[in-house]
């Protein structure tokens, strides 16, 4: 676990919004906001990726069912539509994940939230912004936000770094083999 630092001890430090830092308490009365309670923040897990794909081949990757079964699992059920849920399977159908998806905006962002059989993906976010690099180069910022610290977040965390290989390699070489089947 992290350890704790009170943000009182930092005056000098101003975290932006769009940051998630591992888990530190935030009293909030030392903040502009009026309220004497104290607020954990929850890590994120973060991986950035260049893929030489187009912005609409990522976007269908990451929202159709064969896009998706051919980087992630086979045992997909998705379709891509704001307020539909996909669901997907592992360990032969024992674990199921359920993403609710949130916000689709083509070749730009990917945004779903999650219910699962695994207690530490209830309630979290996956983000999956899409932008292009000046030299042409796509790149896939991929946010898991809100995990529990934990073993698990570690796993998860290493997980996610070799699916965004996976789905770098369907992308670019079209293969079509999931990380989990």
């Amino acid at each position: 676990m992290s350890p704790k630092v009170e943000a009182s001890a930092l005056p000098h430090l101003k975290i932006p919004d769009s940051l998630s830092p591992s888990t530190f308490p935030i009293r909030l009365s030392d903040t502009p906001y009026p309220s004497s309670q104290t607020q954990t923040i929850m890590p994120d897990i973060i991986h950035c990726i260049p893929i030489k794909a187009s912005p609409e081949a990522i976007f269908d990757a990451l929202t159709t069912q064969k896009g998706l079964s051919s980087w992630w699992t086979e045992h997909v059920k998705a379709e891509p539509t704001e307020g539909s849920t996909a669901t997907f399977g592992f360990s032969g159908g024992e674990i199921e994940f359920h993403m609710h998806v949130d916000e689709l905006a083509p070749g730009e962002r990917v945004r779903w939230s999650c219910s699962s059989d695994f207690p530490d993906w209830n309630g979290t976010t996956l983000r999956f912004d899409i932008s292009v690099r000046d030299d042409g180069v796509a790149m896939v910022n991929f946010r898991h936000m809100n995990f529990p610290e934990g073993d698990h977040f570690a796993r998860c965390n290493t997980d996610w770094g070799r699916l965004m290989y996976y789905l770098k390699d369907y992308l670019e070489t079209g293969s079509d083999t999931p990380m989990m089947r």
